[in-house]
């Protein structure tokens, strides 16, 4: 965590009955796979704008799919709505279910990738591999921990203005190098540190 964000994790975590003191304990990227690769050309008009994860409604995915953004919104991944949403959403790219390497293939033309959290959800796998994976600003609404500066994305609880803020503001760069810090030797080292001995 960092800055006020931290704090407002922490009184989230607390309010939901669990004690201090709190640890953190992020997760894991295999940057083997999920690395900076050539962008490469698309025929997507841009800008390409990208969703990976679960179809279905609690994900928040329709909030996503009802953007009014130029360009092309991607959706990789499978689910129980998917069918009902590629009708409704026809001008969507729905990919469906994909793994390594067929998946970092589909991180490569986009612009950035949208996350559209829950409120009771903070920490997202995909936006971190997706930042590994492309340098590209996250635009979403709860990931405090990962998005904590302008050039790593936007927040906002209206996902629209979010996406402009990140599409105006994220430094790939800076997205890269961010998301080199997941390392599973790193989450494996953070766990170690925050175990505490039992006599």
């Amino acid at each position: 965590m960092h800055d006020g964000r931290d704090t407002e994790f922490r009184e989230g975590i607390i309010g939901r009955g669990f004690k201090a003191p709190i640890r953190r304990w992020s997760r894991g990227v295999d940057l083997g796979i999920f690395r900076p690769r050539p962008k490469g050309a698309t025929d997507y008009p841009r800008p390409v704008l990208l969703y990976v994860g679960r179809v279905s409604h609690e994900k928040g995915i329709d909030d996503f799919l009802a953007l009014k953004t130029a360009g092309t919104k991607l959706v990789v991944g499978d689910g129980p709505a998917r069918a009902e949403l590629e009708r409704q959403y026809p001008d969507a790219v729905f990919l469906g279910y994909r793994k390594g390497e067929a998946l970092v293939r589909c991180t490569r033309p986009p612009t950035c990738s949208c996350f559209r959290a829950a409120r009771t959800r903070s920490v997202s796998s995909s936006l971190k591999r997706s930042r590994a994976a492309t340098g590209r600003g996250l635009p979403g609404n709860r990931p405090v921990d990962i998005v904590t500066r302008d050039e790593l994305g936007a927040l906002d609880n209206d996902l629209g203005k979010a996406v402009s803020r990140a599409l105006a503001t994220s430094n790939p760069a800076a997205c890269a190098e961010e998301g080199s810090r997941y390392t599973w030797a790193n989450c494996t080292a953070q766990f170690v540190s925050n175990l505490v001995p039992v006599k």
